[in-house]
């Protein structure tokens, strides 16, 4: 329970106050784990963001008669004693829902998994930035959060000199234009903590289960690393969160061999090289067609936390109503962390009395309404070229043509396709291995923008039935070089 008190009069309030309106006096903080309960209700009607019942909402009175309703599925009785207990487990993940104050609420997480820092630790925080999107979008980590962390840090006397702020958002997206509009420049420039771009630095191999890993070198010599994902839903992976945000430690190569080949397992493995704890950003976060601007903010003003990614990641899953991603599955099989749920220790808030339904990502992550892309597990760099093309022919108004991406197509989902466009080299070979006729195939891995706006403009302007010729793809060469000029 947390309350915000005059520390000459006494007086509090549920909702945070600058100065007391009686005396004009300083306000602080006040925050207990233990209260009793003096009242209790029983809900049977469902409703919008209740959809489980029946549940039970406390009146909780702490020692100094502080008063706060509170959820439960569980079964109390008025005068028993409600306690808030911290994790007993390593592996246990943290759920603090909160009204006001995010600073409290990042910091009630981390107590509650027993986080703690030590003087002179040099801290890494890895945030989500992957486009260029403002901070309501919910498309990159909330700076507000990012603030709030800083400032926990800091108040365990952190430097800020020992704190780095390190991100590589995918290839053909600049990530410090991406930062500076997400609003995480501006934190990190308040604070004076560093700011990286791991794309500008070495990578290191690493290896787990057998497998090579090209991650940064930036990760070395940090002394504790704090993965910052947003949590929200995503057209390849399902949901992404803890370690579906540490893809991008890695080098484009090896991205691109995690999208090819077992990408559920290789991702699992490449999250062993990288031990971390995860503070998890469900300040907003995100549902609908995840992960980039076509998803909806989903307002559920909440923070997750947890030693075990694979835990948070499924603690995240059972909060949205989310059909359990083969990722999930196969990082518990290899013992990376704990994916079954009835094994999970849950600390703060039940997970039951802060479910709520939320619209999955749809498999066709097109921001064009015309045009289908059939995405065959591309890596991001395709992908990200595949949404800027297609968003910037968003006016063209066409039907029938679909943009095939990624390298692991298959006749199934190409059924019903009959005017496909192969964009970069994985969906061009891939195409070609299945000997699926195309209107158009662009090389580049990922393929260069201007040079596919200008090709796929002709394409979708003549629904597919115009031909793309050696004329057009000069032209189109020319033009990207001329872009390139400038």
């Amino acid at each position: 329970m947390l309350r915000w008190k005059c520390g000459r009069c006494n007086l509090t309030w549920i909702y945070p106050v600058n100065r007391c309106s009686h005396c004009k006096g300083p306000i602080g903080k006040d925050r207990t784990d233990k209260a009793k309960i003096i009242g209790i209700t029983r809900v049977s009607i469902p409703s919008l963001m209740h959809p489980l019942v029946p549940y039970n909402v406390m009146l909780l009175e702490d020692e100094h008669g502080n008063r706060m309703p509170r959820k439960t599925m569980k079964d109390y009785r008025i005068g028993d004693e409600f306690v808030e207990e911290k994790a007993k487990t390593q592996g246990a993940v943290s759920i603090v829902r909160f009204k006001y104050d995010m600073d409290d609420a990042v910091e009630h997480a981390l107590n509650l998994i027993n986080f703690e820092v030590s003087v002179g630790q040099k801290i890494l925080i890895k945030p989500s930035i992957i486009f260029a999107a403002y901070p309501y979008q919910a498309v990159n980590t909330n700076p507000k959060i990012l603030e709030s962390l800083i400032k926990f840090l800091l108040s365990r006397k952190i430097k800020p000199e020992d704190v780095t702020v390190a991100e590589q958002s995918p290839f053909g997206v600049d990530t410090g234009e991406a930062a500076a509009k997400a609003g995480i420049l501006k934190v990190c420039s308040q604070y004076n903590v560093n700011v990286v771009d791991m794309a500008k630095k070495g990578f290191e191999e690493r290896r787990a289960d057998g497998a090579p890993f090209m991650v940064s070198s930036e990760l070395a010599g940090k002394d504790v690393i704090i993965n910052l994902p947003v949590m929200k839903t995503h057209s390849q992976w399902g949901v992404a969160g803890a370690m579906e945000n540490i893809i991008r430690v890695a080098d484009n190569s090896t991205q691109k061999r995690i999208h090819s080949n077992n990408p559920g397992e290789m991702l699992a493995k490449l999250n062993r090289t990288v031990k971390c704890i995860t503070l998890g950003d469900a300040t907003i976060g995100m549902k609908g067609s995840g992960p980039l601007i076509g998803g909806e903010p989903a307002f559920l003003n909440m923070v997750l936390a947890s030693n075990d990614p694979v835990a948070i990641d499924r603690v995240f899953c059972e909060i949205g109503f989310f059909e359990v991603p083969e990722y999930i599955n196969a990082a518990g099989k290899i013992g990376l962390g704990e994916s079954d749920m009835d094994r999970i220790e849950v600390v703060g808030n039940e997970v039951d009395a802060v479910r709520y339904p939320l619209s999955p990502a749809g498999s066709d992550p097109s921001p064009h309404s015309g045009v289908r892309v059939i995405d065959g597990m591309a890596w991001s760099g395709d992908y990200v070229a595949m949404y800027g093309v297609l968003g910037r022919l968003a006016n063209i108004q066409t039907k029938g043509v679909s943009v095939a991406i990624g390298g692991a197509l298959d006749r199934k989902n190409l059924e019903g396709a009959k005017k496909i466009v192969a964009l970069g080299d994985a969906a061009v070979e891939r195409l070609k291995e299945l000997g699926v006729k195309t209107l158009l195939g662009i090389k580049g891995s990922p393929p260069d923008m201007v040079e596919s706006i200008s090709l796929l403009n002709k394409v979708l302007e003549s629904n597919g039935q115009k031909n793309v010729n050696i004329i057009d793809r000069v032209k189109s060469k020319i033009a990207s070089r001329i872009a390139g000029m400038g």
